[in-house]
């Protein structure tokens, strides 16, 4: 009993301290802002949202909503679920690897995940993704757990359903568990029991895959991916070149020592199958994103710790510590205030300090509007003046916006123009952004006055030429 608390409670312990460590610190970002923005509409309101778009992400909004009631939407209070649920997978992995090679493999497996940089990463994230993973180990568990003994397929079902309801991709590791099964060579009584399992969950989640066939639009942004953005991903998980190949020399001695074991028979279609799907899927059109595919590292850490516990003390000893230090190294830089995709809080601590209330507002694209959720201090003093209908109202992410006449009118009213600009490589948003500011100029609002940079974010304030220029002026940089 103590050694199975011990490979579950050490690990996620590791995990509780690395993801309290600077919670609130890095900007939020899009994803991060959508998730706050649909978290704090009404139950009813998040309903409709859901029939129109992000279904897939539905169950995750609804637990953010009951969370928000409780805890506030602050950088770190969001954050936080992500935090646990990385704790949750490290315990999980901890109790599986003792399941499948003794508590020294779980042990070290569980804190091997626990330290690695993409599960500080997710941690740091307010989205399903770290969610994603810990029922996948959960489930995963269960399967181990249900070969040797069928009961726990009753378990096993739910955790199925419950994957597919926190991310729809989730479900490819259904293909990487018949391949677990198979080589773990049950009887036709488990292999039946684990058939009908299946057939319940997948019945269960065909009403959501249904609806989001519908909503298919939502991933038009993906691209097609390049061997470049597919190497980045892979060395993500470590953070570096040399943690990368060292973690990849270790797996490979792990499954030479334990070829024969349970461990890689679970691990090994865990971590490869589902990528391989994604991508053959993105051949027909483009559905590949790394984070998607979080729920297959935990198979990783296993054959890490495999491969550690394998070797040699003198070699494991020295191994162990040069992996840990490397992946280490990189956990403060995920920290930093611009560690994520874009940097907001100069811009919103710029607006703190210097804007007026009645100052009008304009934003580019219509999604960095969520900042006005997300700062609703900040921002409710100032005059959205391109908004046509907020985006709650119409049941949709983006609020829609008015046209150039109805903004050329709401521009008479107003002295003072913060403009925030978020820069995405789309040519059309920055065409729109230009054609903003040639309307500044044209109601007299010439003057730039003040003007702040972050990472791929511009905030510029107008104001109109004359006396009133020297006056609105503040200092920007």
């Amino acid at each position: 009993m103590r050694g199975r608390l011990a490979v579950a409670a050490v690990p996620a312990l590791a995990a509780l301290l690395l993801g309290a460590w600077g919670t609130g610190r890095p900007s939020l970002w899009t994803d991060e802002i959508v998730t706050i923005d649909v978290a704090r509409r009404p139950a009813g309101r998040i309903w409709e949202l859901l029939g129109n778009i992000d279904a897939v992400h539905g169950l995750y909004y609804l637990l953010m909503h009951g969370w928000v009631q409780a805890a506030g939407f602050s950088p770190a209070a969001m954050r936080v679920p992500s935090v646990l649920a990385v704790a949750v997978t490290a315990a999980g992995i901890g109790l599986l690897g003792r399941a499948l090679a003794g508590p020294g493999t779980g042990l070290l497996a569980g804190l091997v995940y626990a330290c690695l940089p993409v599960a500080g990463q997710y941690a740091l994230e307010a989205r399903s993704y770290a969610m994603v993973a810990a029922v996948a180990v959960l489930a995963t568990l269960a399967l181990v757990r249900a070969v040797r003994s069928p009961r726990w397929f009753a378990g096993y079902a739910p955790a199925l359903v419950l994957l597919g309801y926190l991310h729809l991709f989730a479900v490819l590791l259904i293909p990487a568990h018949l391949v677990t099964v198979l080589a773990l060579r049950p009887g036709r009584r488990v292999l039946a029991a684990w058939t009908a399992a299946v057939a319940a969950a997948c019945g269960a989640i065909a009403p959501l895959a249904y609806v989001a066939a519908g909503q298919r639009g939502a991933v038009k942004w993906i691209q097609p991916r390049d061997m470049e953005y597919l190497m980045h991903a892979v060395v993500s998980i470590t953070g570096g070149v040399a943690a990368t190949g060292l973690a990849g020399v270790l797996c490979v001695w792990g499954l030479v020592h334990w070829r024969a074991g349970e461990l890689p028979k679970v691990a090994v279609p865990w971590l490869v199958l589902p990528p391989v799907i994604l991508l053959t899927l993105s051949e027909l059109e483009p559905l590949f994103v790394n984070r998607y595919l979080l729920f297959c590292v935990p198979a990783l850490a296993l054959l890490v710790a495999a491969g550690l516990t394998s070797c040699p003390r003198l070699v494991a000893v020295p191994t162990g510590v040069v992996l840990l230090l490397l992946v280490m190294s990189v956990q403060p830089g995920l920290r930093r205030p611009d560690s994520k995709y874009h940097d907001v809080t100069p811009v919103v601590r710029a607006l703190a300090q210097n804007a007026r209330p009645g100052d009008g507002l304009v934003m580019e694209p219509s999604v960095t509007r969520g900042l006005e959720s997300a700062y609703p201090k900040v921002f409710r003093p100032l005059v959205d003046l391109t908004l046509a209908v907020p985006a709650a109202d119409r049941a949709a992410l983006l609020a829609s916006q008015v046209g150039p006449r109805v903004l050329a009118q709401r521009l008479r009213g107003v002295d003072r123009v913060w403009m925030i600009r978020r820069y995405n490589g789309n040519r059309q948003v920055a065409a729109r952004a230009r054609a903003r500011v040639a309307q500044f100029r044209a109601a007299g609002l010439t003057v730039r006055a003040g003007q702040w940079r972050a990472k791929r974010m511009k905030l510029t304030l107008y104001v109109r030429s004359g006396p009133a220029a020297s006056q609105g002026a503040v200092t920007g940089k």
